[in-house]
């Protein structure tokens, strides 16, 4: 019991001092729009939060992953962490061009499912195979990843938090549900630097996760999705959904703005989470101990 609060304790406390820490390093005062034409949070405090706070996590459930060799797809989700912080801190501290920065995306996109999935490329699917399910995932994680960017900027930062938070959380149950609670628990410790953010959102409407938070966030939990279908038993439909969820809240953008927005924001991406929690349930056995 000890031990397993332990555990439970590493993967929530570690990844929400972390966060923490990071956002309140980078946190500096509000200034004036003519002072400060751009969102005044500071750019780099998402990314290090969001890739150190899942580390932490990472390391406080699982241990040090072993490198170079043996790295499974659930080991590999902490060097996909390691890199995307240190990308999205570069994107943060020296901004590119929009040609480079989005060749740098595509290119970070095709490499997680290639570097995750090395054991599927080699011992379930053929050359062929293998080709056209690393192009169609990283096609998805490149879709899913621009979509963030736009819809943040015509709904309410808090809202879009919240509905990550959310989305999270329902994933950590599915993933649970289909088996593999340590996965459950690597959701969590991606949920949890969220919750941090989330009072920030709240305080500051200019909070946003651009310039290397999307980047961050987007990406490991598309890992986590894949770890899920390939490393446990995750139906491929409710990692579909779980996918799905967060940009569905574009349907908020045919709504006027105001709280009626805010809420369809929220609203939509956790009826798509909470689909994919019940695809789940109802995908085990009656004699499943997870159900």
């Amino acid at each position: 019991m000890n031990a397993a609060l332990a555990q439970a304790l590493g993967g929530v406390l570690a990844p929400a001092l972390l966060s923490a820490t990071a956002l309140a390093t980078a946190w500096r005062p509000e200034k004036s729009p003519a002072e400060a034409p751009r969102p005044s949070t500071s750019l780099w405090g998402a990314p290090l939060a969001l890739g150190l706070g899942y580390a932490a996590g990472h390391l406080g459930t699982h241990g040090w992953p072993s490198f170079p060799h043996h790295v499974g797809i659930k080991q590999g989700l902490f060097y996909v962490a390691v890199v995307l912080c240190a990308w999205g801190l570069g994107e943060a501290l020296f901004p590119l061009g929009s040609k480079l920065r989005l060749l740098g995306r595509a290119a970070l996109c095709a490499w997680v499912p290639w570097f995750l999935l090395g054991f599927q490329r080699e011992h379930a699917w053929g050359p062929s195979a293998a080709w056209l399910w690393s192009a169609g995932l990283a096609a998805a994680l490149f879709a899913l990843l621009s979509s963030q960017a736009p819809l943040s900027r015509r709904t309410n930062a808090a809202a879009n938090l919240t509905a990550w938070v959310l989305v999270g959380i329902l994933a950590s149950g599915a993933l649970h549900l289909s088996g593999s609670t340590s996965l459950a628990q690597l959701t969590g410790a991606l949920v949890c630097p969220l919750g941090v953010m989330l009072p920030i959102a709240l305080r500051r409407p200019s909070f946003s996760l651009e310039r290397g938070g999307d980047l961050c966030l987007v990406l490991l939990f598309g890992g986590l999705l894949m770890a899920g279908v390939y490393a446990g038993e995750l139906p491929p439909l409710a990692a579909l959904a779980l996918a799905l969820a967060q940009p569905a809240g574009w349907l908020a953008c045919w709504v006027r703005p105001g709280r009626l927005r805010s809420l369809t924001v929220v609203l939509v991406p956790l009826l798509l989470a909470a689909l994919a929690l019940w695809i789940a349930r109802d995908s085990q056995p009656p004699s499943s101990p997870y159900g």
